[in-house]
């Protein structure tokens, strides 16, 4: 457990000098687009004849491109990354959670090696000197 605590801390430190600032406002206006676009979208859909579907497929072709450029352009001139939060990636319970996940698989694959490496023998011999069947020895 201590590794794990101390794996979790190393991860954060290590994590939070790679992750670049995040710009809160740009995240939180970009969920605010993306929800306001689904709502045009889907009010369109409801109020227009959708039998007409070259139609219906026109203008939410264009609303729907409308959205990419301007994705497009909050990605390119205001650095947004597509996340819509400010919560740190690395809380203590998911970096211990991950340590302990990296420590798990590791001495795993170890004791697979060493079992893999050995030879455990499956029959014993019996007071009699035979060999028994089941691996007692009676």
């Amino acid at each position: 457990v201590g590794y794990a605590i101390a794996g979790a801390f190393i991860f954060i430190h290590i994590e939070e000098g790679n992750t670049p600032p995040y710009n809160v406002t740009i995240g939180y206006n970009m969920s605010r687009y993306r929800n306001r676009t689904a709502i045009h979208l889907w009010n369109l859909t409801v109020t227009m004849n959708i039998f007409n579907q070259t139609n219906w497929k026109e203008i939410i072709t264009k609303e729907l491109e409308l959205y990419q450029r301007n994705v497009i352009l909050a990605i390119k001139e205001k650095g947004y990354d597509g996340t819509d939060h400010s919560t740190k990636t690395w809380s203590i319970s998911v970096a211990f959670l991950y340590s302990l996940t990296v420590i798990t698989t590791i001495v795993r694959r170890r004791l697979k090696a060493a079992i893999l490496h050995c030879r455990i023998p499956t029959k014993r011999p019996n007071s009699t000197g035979k060999q028994a069947e089941d691996g007692h020895s009676g």
